[in-house]
């Protein structure tokens, strides 16, 4: 799927430079948001393709390059939960930005010792992206998670709700 996909050669900091418009999208509804985001990747050098979730296996997503000039990222629909598949997208983009062309990512909760240190740059990249650790530790230290103030957070830092509770549960909050 991904070597039908038109891409221009890719542009890391072309990349960098969009982490902030393809974050805004996130708030669109997804397959709106899913076709802005290719078609800025596309630009970038990168490939999205969105796979359905494979039967019996742990599988998020992929990232892995196609002729050196072509990054790909996979994203499977795994649980269809909205801040796992941000944290997950934006994860896969942290492999691209931080790590070798020569590494493939597969993201299935079963990390190679060697390969742990890539997973957790690229899980504190994913979550630095989505939301910025000083102002979350802030709203954290208030210790009002009602409905009101996670949507105000979230509408403040123009991110999805979903995404502030998700990361709310993983930190056990």
């Amino acid at each position: 799927k991904a070597k039908d996909i038109q891409t221009d050669k890719f542009d890391k900091k072309k990349l960098k430079d969009s982490l902030a418009q393809i974050k805004s999208l996130m708030n669109l509804d997804i397959k709106e948001a899913i076709n802005q985001i290719q078609k800025i990747l596309n630009s970038c050098g990168i490939a999205l393709v969105l796979l359905p979730h494979f039967k019996n296996t742990k599988v998020y997503g992929a990232t892995f390059w196609l002729d050196n000039e072509k990054a790909v990222i996979a994203m499977t629909l795994r649980g269809s939960y909205s801040d796992i598949f941000w944290f997950s997208f934006f994860h896969e983009i942290g492999h691209i930005l931080l790590h070798p062309k020569r590494e493939v990512f597969l993201e299935n909760e079963c990390v190679d010792a060697k390969l742990e240190k890539q997973e957790d740059e690229a899980n504190e990249f994913a979550s630095e992206t989505l939301i910025n650790e000083k102002e979350y530790n802030k709203f954290v230290l208030k210790n009002d998670f009602s409905y009101e103030s996670v949507v105000s957070f979230a509408k403040k830092h123009e991110i999805k709700t979903s995404v502030i509770v998700g990361r709310l549960m993983h930190d056990k909050i």
